[in-house]
């Protein structure tokens, strides 16, 4: 639920501040916006590969390779959400100045 929020406020701090900052706002909007996305993309690859390790508890070279399966979609997820952070501070940033 966390994750399906922070996507949303995201595309609506977007959809604010495309309308309303003229259009040094539509780039960065539209940034925010795809990473949102291809963060949750992620996580719908992620979660699914944690959830399988009930599965195999007992063996362990499976286990190994499901974690590391579950590294690699983390380590996707984490690159698109600090990417999405610094869009949202670009985002910010344009918002301020077109305010100003």
């Amino acid at each position: 639920m966390l994750g399906v929020g922070a996507a949303l406020l995201s595309a609506a701090a977007a959809a604010i501040v495309w309308r309303g900052g003229g259009e040094s706002a539509h780039a960065p909007a539209a940034l925010v916006v795809a990473l949102a996305v291809l963060h949750s993309a992620m996580t719908t690859k992620a979660a699914p590969t944690m959830f399988r390790q009930k599965e195999i508890l007992e063996n362990e070279p499976a286990l190994s390779r499901l974690f590391d399966r579950f590294a690699r979609w983390q380590a996707y997820r984490c690159a698109f959400q600090l990417a999405n952070f610094a869009a949202l501070l670009w985002l910010w940033a344009t918002a301020f100045d077109a305010a100003v």
